[in-house]
């Protein structure tokens, strides 16, 4: 069927418009752009037509005819005069118009119905997610300040060891810097303190290792903390609040990782010089007793270079030298062999090795 100059012209104009702002304006604001575009032509074409169909009625009613060129002023090969455009021809295309209209309308209510759904997916899965991930961050921040309670009485303990080691410490270098007479009750009193100090000594180590492996725990779960949330950051990228969030988060893992490290250092630090301290206290105390062996005590002349020997008789054998150090902790057992003294100092060694009495 001929559909006319004007059919054709607007279809031509609909697909040369369908190539041109598909690419400016996509798939979804094609259909509304070309629907209003139609509509446009649509209205303008049908206006024109109407009123070329009317002005014949018009020269109808007035009793004028159109003017018709007679054989002798037109030749026979010039072209006739153009018909115009037939009513059933309007007819049609109004038709071809409407269906194509009602087509994109249906098309853009399913395109929307598509969308929406989608959206609400998203928007779905989207929120489920942000919920546990905040779940996520809210224990990451309880275990950071269950951390930071840890940390800071750690560190009170630190500090308390330290000024009981100092404290220790002083008083024992009062008790070198007295004479080298010193009685026995004083020898007794400093082992007794080295003892504590050893022992004090001992509880630190463990203390110390027992917070070590805590540390070290604790940095593990840092890392695979920050791991989670670079993953979770990279799957929301989009969503620039809860990026901020996340980086926030991984700042503070960063410097919460740091202290630790600081502290671990801080805690052998101090452990290292607490026991070369307990060790130069011990070597001291046996370098005055060895000291103390080979004077003679005060009031009994000219102190004599040779040092006293120190004899201890087992059951089963028979005499055998001993050294001081080796003598004074087997005193005043109560299944030590029997001691015997020999050489100058005689007496004040007795009264070292039985501080109950003095002879």
């Amino acid at each position: 069927m001929d559909m006319g100059p004007f059919a054709l012209e607007a279809i031509s104009l609909r697909v040369a418009g369908e190539a041109l702002l598909r690419p400016l304006v996509g798939d979804d604001g094609l259909y509304t752009v070309a629907a209003i575009l139609l509509a446009c032509l649509g209205v303008g074409i049908l206006c024109g037509l109407a009123c070329k169909a009317r002005s014949p009625g018009r020269l109808a009613a007035t009793g004028r005819q159109l003017p018709t060129p007679g054989p002798s002023s037109m030749p026979s090969s010039a072209p006739q005069p153009t018909d115009y455009v037939k009513l059933e021809d309007l007819h049609e295309f109004r038709k071809l118009w409407e269906s194509d209209m009602r087509d994109l309308h249906a098309k853009l209510e399913k395109h929307h119905g598509v969308t929406r759904q989608l959206q609400d997916e998203h928007a779905e899965v989207l929120g489920q997610r942000i919920g546990v991930m905040e779940g996520k961050i809210n224990g990451l921040r309880t275990d950071l300040g269950t951390c930071n309670t840890e940390i800071s009485a750690c560190k009170s303990r630190v500090m308390e060891s330290k000024a009981q080691l100092s404290e220790s410490h002083r008083d024992v270098l009062k008790y070198l810097d007295e004479d080298h007479a010193m009685s026995g009750k004083n020898v007794a009193l400093i082992f007794a303190e080295v003892k504590a100090l050893r022992a004090t000594s001992g509880e630190l180590k463990g203390e110390h290792s027992a917070i070590q492996t805590v540390l070290h725990e604790m940095s593990k779960e840092m890392v695979e903390a920050r791991r989670e949330v670079a993953n979770v950051t990279k799957e929301v990228g989009h969503l620039w609040g809860l990026t901020e969030r996340f980086t926030n988060l991984d700042r503070e893992l960063e410097s919460m990782g740091t202290a630790l490290t600081e502290c671990t250092g801080v805690m052998g630090t101090n452990f290292n010089t607490y026991q070369s301290m307990v060790d130069n206290i011990r070597n001291g105390i046996y370098e005055c007793l060895d000291r103390i062996a080979v004077l003679t005590p005060p009031g009994r002349g000219q102190p004599s270079m040779e040092a006293p020997t120190i004899r201890i008789e087992p059951a089963a054998s028979g005499a055998r030298p001993l050294s001081l150090q080796q003598a004074i902790p087997q005193a005043g057992h109560p299944q030590s062999p029997q001691i015997t003294v020999v050489g100058p100092g005689e007496n004040f060694i007795r009264a070292l090795l039985n501080p109950t009495h003095h002879g």
